[in-house]
């Protein structure tokens, strides 16, 4: 019995799950798209990040401070 809504996932050649098509640039929070080398549809895992960049603003979390972030860099 097949419910309504969902969908199989695609399929590669080895029978491995494909990430659904993205037509924008991979990023952080969606790591399949087109490649910016070749253009070609990739997945892409993150390695690590770390801030670049960061504003004037602070939030305290409990005994902490953290500096306001504004861009990351991820590998």
């Amino acid at each position: 019995m097949f419910l309504r809504g969902t969908k199989e996932p695609r399929r590669g050649r080895r029978d491995e799950p494909l990430p659904e098509p993205n037509e924008g640039l991979p990023d952080s929070h969606r790591p399949s798209g087109l490649c910016p080398r070749c253009g070609k549809q990739s997945s892409f895992e993150v390695a690590g990040s770390l801030p670049v960049s960061f504003d004037s603003s602070y939030t305290h979390d409990g005994d902490r401070y953290e500096v306001g972030l504004i861009d990351r860099v991820s590998l």
